[in-house]
């Protein structure tokens, strides 16, 4: 059988040593009962600097930073391992030359009961990766709640992963109902589906915009709000979050709205106007015998309009 060939040309002891040997990204080493290193293999001396006869019946705690070993982590760490079968471990640890690295480990007691089995690898790169990670993302929710737009996080579906408190507080739509398609319950019933289609077009677009009326809770009136939303940069737009804001355009379509009407009117009198203003033209071609008659008569007709006018305006 395949399993008694392999027996035949290594025993236990020899296999394990090959793995330790040939394991060279993890730092793999034992500890007796106390804690005392008895085995360290290439690995370990890659990744903290000591080399095999330096280490060899040295205590493990001095991998640990100073601040740990005042404290008793390694001490910690064997109880654990003992008394839990296993001890995970994530921190901060510290090579010969004193350098540090994140480390993340494991320790095992052996099964012969004579001491215990750690296994280590750097993963600096990653908890730094991870912790400039949190450190944007508590950044963003910073300034998210800091201005005054409604801002979110969703998917590229519309589907809200995450509403600012200013939503919240200007909706009355809580957290919980705020998430998935239940944001939708603040949209105007007349822009909802508006509202909808455009998140399948954004999707097209790599970009939402849309312009809705948002219930304001304080009062149930709706407002209208442009909505603007984008993938967060560096992500595929079609699987990663978006992020939005929502700004209150109310005050601004008003005013656009006043300006069509007071445009409309302008047309209007214009028009009027110069209705007049042929009219009295014409009557003064049919009562004026010259053209130098014509010219006076029609200069004082103007400036009676004119004076006409100015009244009109100050009422």
């Amino acid at each position: 059988m395949p399993g008694k060939s392999i027996e035949c040309l290594l025993n236990k002891e020899e296999l394990f040593e090959l793995v330790l040997d040939s394991s060279v990204d993890f730092a793999i080493f034992t500890l007796d009962r106390i804690g005392m290193v008895t085995s360290w293999n290439t690995g370990a001396e890659r990744l903290f600097g000591y080399k095999e006869g330096e280490i060899l019946g040295r205590s493990g705690d001095l991998i640990f930073t100073p601040e740990d070993r005042a404290s008793g982590a390694a001490e910690e760490e064997l109880s654990k391992a003992r008394a839990n079968g296993r001890a995970a471990d994530e921190r901060w640890h510290q090579r010969k030359d004193g350098s540090r690295f994140w480390a993340s480990g494991l320790m095992m007691p052996l099964k012969t009961g004579e001491g215990f089995f750690k296994i280590t690898r750097d993963r600096t790169e990653q908890h730094q990766a991870a912790q400039r990670l949190r450190e944007n993302e508590q950044r963003f929710r910073l300034l998210a709640t800091s201005i005054p737009q409604l801002v979110f996080l969703t998917r590229p579906d519309g589907s809200r992963t995450w509403p600012s408190p200013q939503w919240i507080v200007f909706t009355g739509v809580g957290f919980d109902r705020s998430l998935g398609f239940g944001w939708l319950e603040a949209i105007h019933p007349d822009d909802r589906d508006a509202t909808q289609r455009a998140w399948s077009e954004a999707q097209k677009k790599g970009e939402y915009y849309i312009e809705h009326r948002v219930r304001r809770k304080a009062d149930g009136e709706y407002l209208w709000h442009q909505t603007r939303a984008k993938p967060i940069e560096g992500e595929n737009s079609m699987s990663s979050d978006w992020v939005g804001t929502m700004s209150d355009i109310n005050d601004l379509r008003a005013l656009q709205s006043r300006q069509h009407v007071l445009m409309a009117e302008l047309q209007h009198r214009t028009r009027n106007l110069l209705s007049v203003v042929q009219s009295i033209a014409n009557q003064t071609i049919r009562s004026s015998s010259s053209l130098e008659l014509f010219g006076t008569q029609f200069d004082n007709r103007l400036r009676a309009l004119s004076r006409v006018q100015s009244l009109l305006a100050r009422v």
